[in-house]
């Protein structure tokens, strides 16, 4: 996980620079043309090449520098003169080469510019990016949230490095003894949240996205248990410690600062195709907001026009490991829908957790021709837009549903939950067991790729314009 990040901040990285020197040099060579006083350049295509030896040999000069994967650590001065000394350097060794093979149409004042503009570009890009991280981390976005558990001395080590480390975005919840014979000890930076066998109650009652045990080949037997739980829940496992056998999917080797790690997984890597889907939610939610806009006014229209009461309908619910979110609909019942539900109670044609009932009396006349469309569930676009939810991914559960999970259904909450799924186009409410229902969104989760998703978007439309299972 942490050498994907690592791989996947230096592409990013990479892609952006690249992009800015382009930008830097073309705007040099405008600015350059635009002086009235001097001899006119010729085409630009005739100064392009220039590119296929600056692009590769700024990004040496960048990475011998120390910029890559990241430099978010770093303050904007120490920033500014790793950049500028950079480019220094690379604007002298390409002066030379031109010196050298005595390329007599390259203009001075161009490839001066380039670099004065490309040393502000970069580093207003470093603010820029410093600015995005620093707020998206006080809102309690882009982090991960880990659990470390081991021994008094391996919680301590790997606590540091990771606070030392803070560009992975890991927020430490606290930590679980393994050993019966240590007792909890008092620390500023984190917290105690009990011992290694109460893990199925913490991991239920905190939003764990990766648990760091810090195992030794003697007490292996103590978290071969933890091990079990989190394949079967989808919480990430980075095991540090020597290698040693287990039955479990998806294994791969990282390292903390030269500390050896496990990671088991059962949910996809962070990589460039989960950036694509989250592009893709944002495009996709952003456009149809907008086109189905006059839609929305309609449909508010006849909401209001037909029952009293708000036009959308609030719920929390459960998305990625448990946190909570505001989940919107078109309100499709009467006002006092929840306090019926417990009288509809025996009426349920659910199992297990979810809450269903056959021609729902608490459904309004706009309410049923909403629900059978799937129009109801437009307002969830927003939660797309936001990263709440995602266009495809398991139907996002009521905390009080998630309360009455068994372990293996808790695996739905590894992935961002969606508005369609394999659920959605396997006849939706006509799937009344809800173990069935689980099954299918963990065979989403096992067999994702953004292909999967292109063809569960195609195959949602027909399902909903045939209504099949909409009740």
């Amino acid at each position: 996980m942490l050498k994907e990040r690592y791989t996947l901040l230096r592409q990013i990285n990479l892609a952006l620079d690249t992009m800015l020197i382009v930008a830097a040099f073309y705007l040099s060579y405008c600015m350059r043309q635009s002086m009235q006083s001097v001899m006119p350049l010729g085409d630009f295509v005739n100064y392009a090449w220039v590119l296929l030896l600056i692009i590769p040999l700024w990004h040496l000069l960048f990475r011998m520098n120390g910029l890559y994967p990241t430099s978010r650590l770093r303050s904007i001065r120490e920033v500014f003169l790793k950049i500028a000394r950079s480019i220094i350097v690379g604007v002298g060794l390409l002066a030379l080469f031109i010196f050298t093979f005595k390329i007599a149409n390259m203009s001075r004042v161009l490839i001066i510019v380039f670099g004065l503009l490309n040393i502000l570009f970069m580093v207003g890009k470093e603010i820029i990016v410093k600015q995005i991280f620093s707020y998206t981390r006080k809102l309690g976005k882009n982090q991960r949230n880990i659990v470390i558990a081991g021994a008094k001395y391996q919680i301590n080590k790997l606590a540091h490095l990771i606070i030392k480390n803070e560009h992975l975005g890991l927020n430490i919840l606290g930590y679980m003894l393994i050993d019966d014979q240590e007792a909890p000890f008092q620390s500023s930076f984190i917290k105690y949240l009990g011992h290694v066998r109460q893990m199925h109650t913490i991991i239920h009652n905190y939003p764990v996205d990766v648990l760091l045990v810090g195992a030794q080949r003697q007490r292996i037997d103590d978290i071969a248990k933890p091990l079990a739980l989190c394949e079967e829940e989808g919480i990430e496992l980075w095991l540090a410690t020597d290698i040693f056998d287990l039955m479990v999917a998806k294994t791969s080797v990282d390292q903390l600062e030269g500390v050896p790690l496990i990671v088991f997984r059962t949910t996809p890597p962070i990589d460039w195709a989960i950036i694509a889907k989250r592009v893709i939610d944002f495009v996709g939610a952003g456009a149809l907001l907008i086109l189905l806009s006059p839609v929305f006014v309609i449909i508010a229209w006849f909401i209001k026009l037909t029952s009293p009461g708000p036009v959308f309908f609030e719920q929390e619910r459960s998305t990625f490991r448990g946190r909570k979110f505001a989940f919107y609909k078109f309100r499709s019942m009467v006002t006092n829908a929840e306090q019926l539900k417990i009288e509809l109670g025996r009426l349920n044609i659910m199992t297990g957790p979810v809450f269903k009932v056959k021609n729902d009396p608490r459904v309004t006349k706009v309410g049923r021709f909403l629900r059978k469309t799937s129009l109801d569930e437009l307002p969830q676009l927003w939660n797309v837009l936001i990263g709440d939810m995602s266009l495809v991914g398991p139907r996002p559960p009521l905390p009080s549903e998630v309360d009455r999970y068994r372990n293996w259904h808790r695996r739905r909450l590894s992935m961002k939950p969606g508005l369609t799924c394999l659920w959605q186009i396997s006849g939706r409410s006509s799937i009344t067991d809800f173990d069935r229902w689980a099954k299918l969104d963990l065979e989403y989760i096992d067999n994702w790729s953004l292909w999967l998703d292109i063809k569960i978007l195609l195959k949602t439309l027909p399902a909903v314009i045939k209504r099949s299972g909409a009740e």
